[in-house]
């Protein structure tokens, strides 16, 4: 897979998920699809640097994969 088919994979609204030791570690997902998940109040103008982002815990199990 090369970065072109994961470009459109998130541009379609799919998200990647990155297991290490049967845990989530790292999700890839389309940046305006995270501002409108995001927590923090991103609409107002408001900046914010990438090391100041936070991060939710969820839950996720391998069924949560998407199969490719």
């Amino acid at each position: 897979m090369d970065l072109e088919e994961i470009k459109k994979m998130i541009n379609e609204g799919e998200k990647i998920i990155i297991v290490e030791n049967g845990k989530p570690e790292i999700v890839i997902m389309n940046y305006s699809e995270y501002q409108k998940s995001s927590p923090a109040k991103m609409g107002r103008g408001e900046r914010r640097e990438q090391s100041s982002l936070r991060t939710t815990e969820e839950k996720f199990t391998i069924d949560d994969l998407p199969i490719i």
